[in-house]
């Protein structure tokens, strides 16, 4: 027999099960072998007083003592009543009893016995007690049978509730040990329960969408670690030469088009371009693997959106864009100014390039006043009325290099998430496809961060 988890619920329960029933029916049993006993010492008792009284009445009456008892004897013996003896000097005058050892020394019997001295007379009752216990199991047959019965459904129910019990445990089981062989995380258990077992088939669940996301986390950590040292080790190696290869494209462009020939002039443009968006790559490589250490300080937030705003180009490609700022206050957030303007900046150019001619963006900024005791935060509304974002891509915007735009580099959303986690902020993208997107960001009000610092510092 396997020594798992149902034999292990099973088996206890059901010896626990049997045990009590035997338990209960044996003493339901002797109580009654025990009624029984007493009722038949009374009644043997109660006819053996009749039966003296009859006797002292007999003698009472009739003078000459033989012939008394000689009345008393035929009485006796007409009667034949059962399981009564008399003896007379060691002789059986009557033996109503099939009994053949000394029943006066033996506890096997129910003897009610009295001594007529008169006559010399021994006489009284006596019953086998193996025969009343039978009578009682005679009685009582169909206590046994419910009992026999009662043991059977217990039996069966307590196999029900142990599989109950054991078939999701074994569910777990097997899933974790699939999990450990394969080093899959797709899969879920799906145990539908209120109880223990729910509740941890839940936690399970959860714990393995967090392995899952940390290993994930872990496997684009490594990616970004070897992008990093890539970046690192071929940025001034690239930018040197583009440097050069601009430089020099830019004089050809002079010394050659110094006539009016727009056909080279935009073939040199065009060359002029990639060199920079390849340089623009390799800048945002860099400030994606290395971004610069944060210098926490009071920062007013409509400032750094004010010079964000000045520094975009609204009107790129001819477009008619316009920008609104709704505010109830100037707030005052604890962060690096420049990271925060880079953050806008990125989100703002975004926002432009997802609006096709004409379109409006908002940038809304809000105190969120918390109730649970924690500090109060400010939040950072951009929204758009532009393309939108396919729902099937909202979860892979921040991952580095993917991109929806044919010239994104797609470092711009992944430069901006890494960012917003240095300055203590979350973020939060929003987008329904061929209506716009919303980006939500909060980060922690000025006085809070900055005494934390303090105190970390002092």
């Amino acid at each position: 027999m396997r020594n798992d988890i149902e034999n292990k619920i099973l088996i206890p329960f059901m010896l626990l099960l049997i045990l009590s029933i035997l338990v209960l029916t044996i003493i339901s049993i002797a109580n009654s072998y025990k009624l029984i006993l007493d009722n038949e010492g009374n009644y043997s008792r109660r006819e053996l007083d009749n039966i003296l009284v009859y006797m002292d009445y007999t003698k009472d009456e009739v003078q000459d003592e033989d012939e008394a008892s000689q009345i008393v004897l035929d009485y006796l013996k007409e009667r034949n009543i059962e399981n009564f003896f008399l003896v007379h000097s060691d002789e059986y005058l009557i033996k109503n009893i099939n009994i053949k050892d000394d029943f006066f020394n033996s506890q096997a019997y129910l003897l009610i016995y009295e001594e007529y001295e008169d006559y010399d007379w021994t006489l009284g009752y006596c019953l086998e007690k193996s025969s009343l216990f039978y009578e009682v199991l005679d009685n009582e047959r169909y206590l046994i049978l419910v009992s026999i019965i009662v043991m059977i459904i217990s039996m069966q129910v307590t196999i029900i509730v142990s599989y109950s019990i054991s078939k999701p445990i074994k569910q777990l089981a097997a899933y974790c040990d699939k999990i450990i062989d394969s080093s899959s995380f797709n899969e879920k258990i799906d145990i539908k329960r209120i109880d223990e077992i729910g509740i941890l088939s839940d936690a399970l669940n959860n714990m393995i969408a967090r392995l899952e996301e940390n290993n994930e986390r872990l496997i684009e950590m490594k990616s970004l670690s070897t992008i990093g040292q890539f970046a690192a080790g071929i940025a001034h190696e690239i930018r040197n030469p583009l440097t050069g290869m601009k430089t020099s494209i830019q004089v050809l462009k002079y010394r050659l088009c110094k006539e009016d020939n727009s056909t080279n002039g935009r073939l040199f443009d065009g060359v002029i371009s990639e060199i920079d968006r390849i340089n623009e790559l390799i800048t945002g490589l860099l400030d994606f693997s290395r971004p610069r250490a944060p210098s926490f300080q009071e920062t007013k937030l409509l400032n750094v959106i004010d010079m964000t705003l000045k520094g975009i180009n609204k009107a790129e490609e001819g477009k008619n864009i316009e920008i609104n700022l709704k505010y109830e206050e100037d707030i005052i957030i604890w962060a690096d100014n420049f990271h925060i303007k880079q953050i806008l900046l990125n989100i703002l150019n975004n926002a432009i390039h997802s609006i096709e001619s004409r379109g409006v963006i908002d940038i809304i900024i809000k105190r969120i006043e918390k109730d649970d005791g924690h500090d109060d935060l400010v939040e950072v509304q951009i929204q758009d009325n532009g393309c939108g974002i396919d729902e099937k891509n909202l979860n892979k915007l921040f991952t580095p290099f993917f991109t929806t735009r044919k010239k994104g580099t797609g470092l711009g959303l992944s430069i901006v998430y890494e960012l917003v986690k240095i300055n203590k902020g979350t973020i939060k993208i929003n987008s329904v496809l061929n209506e716009g997107t919303q980006v939500i960001m909060q980060f922690p009000i000025y006085g809070v961060e900055e005494n934390e610092e303090e105190n970390t510092n002092n």
